[in-house]
């Protein structure tokens, strides 16, 4: 049918032709085979792909990251239970001064935290609600020194409140009825093992027995504010409640 066409034109012609031939070549998608990996583009393989924590709080990021502000290393122990008393310690983690660590717990976690494992002592207490887990800062069961619980992260994305306290000159101040005496206690009824150091304050309450130390409270409440720390009753305290699941604890 190119018979007629001029050179110039049959050229042209010759030249489509091989380019089609080509592109149908190009174009033409391989026999699939039993060996054939599907190819997964990266956007959407990611989301089958396990995820590391994005806050503090270890590989799920449900739990503590507790940081010591303290001169020298301290030991720190987690309790599980609802007002857990100190006989069936579930983790420790020992940091050194300066220095943070985190804790790793299961949704649904209750218990406290606090220094070492001897009573009296500071308590965080732990309600590891899943969205909104919560803590708040404890001297009932005594004082051994201050700390302070943050969220990691807060609902709508403001800064979290800080709760507990940090007083340098707590046990200074403390009148001397206020210390708990290790040989000679007034209750043996806390649960736990206690303390044989000098320079804690005392307990001051329970849920079983109430008032335990009524000078202990009468100085708490002169220095310390309910609103930020239990000193005694379980209302009027706030909680550090975290949305992404993660405490941040400072032991001073």
């Amino acid at each position: 049918m190119y018979f007629n066409a001029s050179g110039t034109l049959r050229s042209v012609l010759i030249s489509c032709l091989a380019l089609s031939a080509t592109i149908v070549t190009v174009l033409s998608a391989p026999a699939p085979t039993d060996n054939t990996s599907p190819w997964i583009p990266r956007s959407l393989k990611a989301l089958f792909e396990p995820r590391a924590a994005s806050n503090q709080c270890g590989s799920t990021g449900t739990g503590l990251y507790i940081t010591n502000s303290g001169s020298g290393p301290q030991t720190f122990t987690v309790f599980q239970g609802r007002y857990s008393i100190n006989a069936d310690p579930y983790k420790s983690v020992t940091v050194a001064a300066g220095k943070s660590a985190s804790v790793t717990l299961g949704v649904g976690f209750v218990g406290h935290v606090q220094r070492g494992s001897l009573l009296p002592a500071t308590w965080v207490e732990l309600n590891m609600v899943d969205g909104a887990a919560d803590g708040d800062v404890s001297l009932e069961i005594g004082c051994d020194g201050a700390v302070q619980v943050q969220a990691s992260a807060i609902t709508g994305g403001l800064k979290p409140p800080v709760f507990g306290f940090y007083d340098p000159t707590l046990f200074s101040k403390a009148p001397a009825d206020a210390f708990f005496n290790p040989a000679n206690p007034t209750h043996e009824n806390l649960g736990g093992t206690l303390t044989k150091a000098h320079g804690v304050l005392d307990a001051t309450g329970t849920i079983a027995t109430g008032v335990i130390n009524q000078a202990t409270l009468n100085y708490e409440q002169s220095v310390l504010a309910q609103s930020a720390e239990y000193l005694w009753g379980g209302s009027g305290t706030g909680q550090a409640e975290a949305s992404n699941n993660c405490l941040l604890i400072t032991f001073y």
